[in-house]
């Protein structure tokens, strides 16, 4: 028997996908899921083993939350102290030798958002004969020549396509220049490069095209959490990248308030007398766009005040809603069962969260896409959803009830989109769980 160890990122999302890949793990491994303390609960509910870490990745930027959440005094000065030491590396190697030791796996899965973390371990890794890979819990960040960013709003065929990928680069400049500056030469870039050369993290690994959270390496095996047929076409594509299809667990254990279930009885009860059931969610993440996410809820609730549907809103607009009087039937709650609520569904309204958007693929309900954070990956899942016809996009920070009350009419009337996302759902049929076990099956101890 076997152990697998499974280093994630902070967030419900990036164990979430990793739950079935680690359930397939599980005929011949024992599994051990490592991160942030904060989420121990959580994934111990799955019935997994969970081993809590204190420490964060280097090289991400990660000093100034650090020092805030351990409550130091003089923020700035503890995070310029951090980067010239060269402090939260060592703790990082200190800890993660640690959890190698103890668990002893013979594959670890390296969640991509964090994948300095593979540099860390590069000596013990080779030492141990660990086969490691890369696992992107949503698509593949990586720029090809061809498309844009994962960001962008930009669909392939349209002429901004260079504009976009000259603005990544500009803002991606711009920060380590401003990183420089604010730290004395001592940016993300630099902590990385040192890094590099003082493990000997072997040259031939390293990739030239850039990705958008993190590192790209080359000649190292990725497992990307999506179907092949999501991505926008590619002339590019690494031999090492493999696509598993969304690996989608909907056996895990979902939670919900306890009056959710009461609600549902009821809205079941209005659905028989054809009321459509609208569900909108827009993560389980705390956002910073609290302002933008108000306005556009209103202006939800406003669309729907006198039509046929009940909108279900769960997730992080909970605390908005408690305290706004929208008019309209809307129910809402902080933590929903996302998977049981599609089954019943006749639209989704989501952020554009890769975990929400597969759920919905594989619920076959047309989706209407309001990216919230231009950072992420949100945008560019909005991109593909739009650029296979799997449902519609919108700007939250500018559409009026009626455009929003326009955009759901036409997503529930028109047939296109339901056949099409059926299509995509469909596409899942082409990768199995011993899709993935295959992949496994080639991959052999980092050197």
């Amino acid at each position: 028997m076997g152990r697998a160890v499974f280093l994630c990122y902070h967030g419900i999302g990036h164990f979430n996908a990793c739950f079935r890949m680690a359930k397939v793990m599980q005929r011949d491994h024992d599994v051990v899921f490592a991160g942030h303390e904060y989420f121990q609960g959580y994934v111990r509910r799955q019935d997994f083993q969970y081993y809590p870490l204190k420490t964060v990745p280097f090289g991400l930027g990660f000093e100034t939350w650090a020092n805030t959440i351990e409550k130091k005094k003089f923020i700035y000065w503890n995070t310029l102290k951090d980067r010239w030491t060269n402090s939260r590396f060592n703790l990082r190697e200190r800890e993660l030798t640690q959890l190698i030791d103890e668990t002893a796996p013979d594959f670890l899965f390296i969640d991509s958002s964090q994948s300095t973390d593979l540099i860390v371990l590069y000596p013990l890794l080779k030492e141990r004969r660990v086969r490691a890979v890369i696992v992107h819990t949503t698509l593949s960040p990586v720029m090809e020549p061809d498309l844009p960013p994962l960001n962008s709003l930009t669909v392939p065929g349209e002429s901004n396509l260079r504009k976009a990928r000259w603005l990544f680069f500009l803002k991606r400049r711009t920060r380590a220049l401003g990183q420089w500056l604010l730290y004395f030469g001592m940016n993300d870039q630099y902590l990385v490069r040192a890094a590099i050369g003082r493990n000997k993290f072997p040259v031939k690994c390293l990739s030239e095209k850039p990705a958008l959270f993190s590192l790209n390496f080359e000649n190292i095996h990725e497992l990307i959490a999506a179907p092949l047929a999501f991505e926008l076409p590619s002339k590019f594509r690494s031999p090492f990248q493999h696509y598993l299809g969304s690996m989608l667990d909907v056996s895990r254990k979902e939670t919900g308030d306890p009056s959710f279930h009461a609600c549902m009885l009821q809205m079941h009860e209005k659905m028989a007398n054809e009321k459509k059931l609208i569900y909108c969610s827009f993560g389980t993440v705390e956002t910073k766009f609290r302002q933008r996410l108000t306005t556009f809820l209103k202006n939800l609730s406003l669309a729907l005040r006198h039509s046929n549907y009940i909108l279900l809103v769960g997730g992080n607009s909970f605390d908005l809603l408690q305290k706004l009087q929208l008019p309209g039937e809307i129910y809402y709650f902080r933590e929903v069962p996302q998977n049981q609520v599609l089954k019943h569904a006749s639209l989704f309204i989501t952020h554009g969260g890769w975990n929400s958007v597969k759920e919905g693929i594989y619920a076959q309900v047309p989706l209407l896409v309001y990216p919230l954070d231009p950072r992420t990956d949100q945008p560019g899942i909005s991109t593909r959803v739009v650029y296979h016809g799997l449902g519609l996009r919108g700007d939250m920070k500018k559409e009026s009830p009626q455009v929003i009350s326009s955009r759901i009419e036409t997503l529930l009337t028109a047939a296109g989109y339901k056949q099409k996302i059926k299509a995509m759902a469909e596409s899942e049929k082409a990768y199995s769980d011993e899709t993935f076990l295959s992949v496994l099956g080639n991959i052999r101890p980092i050197d």
